[in-house]
């Protein structure tokens, strides 16, 4: 989506992304792409504005905001 000169990139996460024993992010759910990768990738090409949006998954939402604060 373009609005006024920027370029506005949204990613969802929502309660299918758990964290492991490990700490290590997984997918739970069967997907036809990789799904931590394509993660990857949404975040890596943003290049001006990205908007996160976590739904139903406290979990991330907090280690996000442990990462930004």
């Amino acid at each position: 989506m373009k609005i006024a000169n920027f370029i506005l990139h949204y990613l969802v996460i929502d309660d299918a992304f758990k964290y492991n024993d490990e700490g290590k992010l997984q997918y739970t759910k069967k997907s036809y792409y990789h799904p931590i990768k394509m993660l990857f990738q949404n975040l890596t090409r943003a290049r001006k504005k990205l908007n996160i949006v976590i739904v139903n998954n406290e979990e991330v939402l907090n280690r996000c905001l442990s990462i930004l604060g």
